[in-house]
């Protein structure tokens, strides 16, 4: 009797102790977006449809989600950071649970998502706003990045110069202010405005981050995001 107390005791407290399973941020779906057909990426390894249960990121209790890959298994990400940006946006920064060096970014606006996942085994997965509440987890090959160019060092300021820049910019040195422009084309490639201007909002979260990853204290702020009237021409890079 005193054995069969002793297991029960033990079963309830191990019960008692499990963390509950996190709950799903995305899921498969066979709905399409509106974003008209695109030239194949090379970086994308591989893309499928899913919708996304905003409302996990929005939740300032909902610290701990989970993310099902291609493969199946899913992960578990941590909250760090929930923050707003820009008008109407929101950042959610965390990691992969068990991954100190992972990093995990999404940014959203209105109903769209943009995300970053890098994990610590340099595999790296994006969610993207393809239009119609439908987004795309991609599977991203950074290797295939086309290089830049060669970086621009400019000669060193003197006296008359930095007398200019004291007289003619009252911002911290240690701040950048940043005004970001989209045309039409871009927006309709996003998936509309707030797709958009989550991916912007993405961007800028990841900039910062990276000053933070190289103890950078410059950061950039943004002040205005908005859409232009220019028609460009389709330009294959």
């Amino acid at each position: 009797m005193m054995k069969q107390f002793l297991l029960a005791t033990c079963l309830a407290w191990t019960a008692f102790g499990q963390v509950p399973s996190p709950p799903t941020l995305i899921t498969p779906t066979d709905r399409q977006g509106s974003v008209p057909p695109q030239r194949p990426d090379p970086t994308v390894v591989r893309a499928g449809n899913v919708t996304v249960n905003l409302a996990l990121l929005r939740a300032p209790n909902v610290v701990r989600i989970s993310v099902p890959l291609f493969d199946g298994v899913p992960i578990t990400i941590n909250r760090e950071r929930q923050a707003a940006i820009g008008v109407g946006g929101q950042i959610w920064n965390g990691r992969v649970e068990n991954e100190p060096q992972s990093r995990v970014i999404f940014a959203l606006k209105g109903s769209s998502v943009s995300g970053t996942i890098r994990r610590q085994n340099n595999q790296v997965f994006q969610i993207r706003p393809i239009g119609n509440g439908v987004h795309q987890l991609r599977q991203i090959d950074s290797s295939q990045y086309p290089d830049g160019p060669d970086a621009i060092v400019p000669p060193p300021p003197g006296l008359g110069d930095a007398a200019k820049v004291s007289m003619t910019c009252n911002d911290p040195i240690t701040e950048m202010t940043v005004m970001t422009v989209y045309t039409p084309m871009t927006k309709v490639a996003n998936g509309g405005q707030d797709g958009i201007e989550a991916v912007i909002y993405e961007a800028i979260e990841d900039t910062n981050q990276a000053y933070i990853n190289s103890l950078v204290s410059q950061r950039i702020r943004l002040v205005f995001v908005g859409e232009v009237g220019f028609n460009e021409l389709p330009v294959d890079w």
